[in-house]
């Protein structure tokens, strides 16, 4: 049940950003670009590099604007890949805490609700429509959270 359930979650969590976003793709801003760029340098010299600046970029984690890297030696640009890292992280996340609610709470069913009110968190589908770290990160967060609650 947890299994299957997660996975419809998943689904629905993964179409749900990809009919919230712009045709165009991701939303950029200030942040979007400075990943961009930082991916750019990456592939190009192997630094990040901060745009605007000859620094190195120590604003953010570099695992992100690695991720993007990768995407643009495949030639995906950021607009559309990031759409697809914040499907992909939102998705998994639903199927993460579905098989962690069923197996934690006492009572199952009230791991539907909770499900329910992540998937359709406004919050959540509207960070995944920006090219920015955030969907990422919460992922990662949680599956971590997730994984040492386990481990203890």
């Amino acid at each position: 049940m947890r299994h299957i359930t997660g996975i419809l979650f998943a689904i629905a969590a993964f179409l749900l950003v990809l009919a919230c976003v712009p045709r165009s793709g991701a939303i950029y801003t200030h942040d979007s670009q400075s990943y961009e760029y930082a991916a750019t340098t990456l592939i190009e010299s192997g630094e990040l590099r901060y745009f605007g600046y000859d620094t190195p970029i120590v604003q953010w984690p570099p695992f992100y604007m690695a991720i993007t890297a990768l995407l643009g030696l495949l030639d995906i640009p950021l607009s559309q890949g990031a759409v697809w890292i914040n499907a992909v992280c939102f998705a998994y996340l639903l199927y993460v805490m579905s098989v962690y609610l069923f197996d934690s709470l006492n009572v199952k069913w009230l791991a539907i609700p909770a499900l329910l009110m992540v998937c359709v968190s406004v919050p959540m589908v509207l960070i995944s429509g920006y090219a920015w770290t955030e969907m990422l990160f919460i992922f990662l967060s949680m599956l971590s959270m997730i994984l040492l609650q386990q481990y203890v």
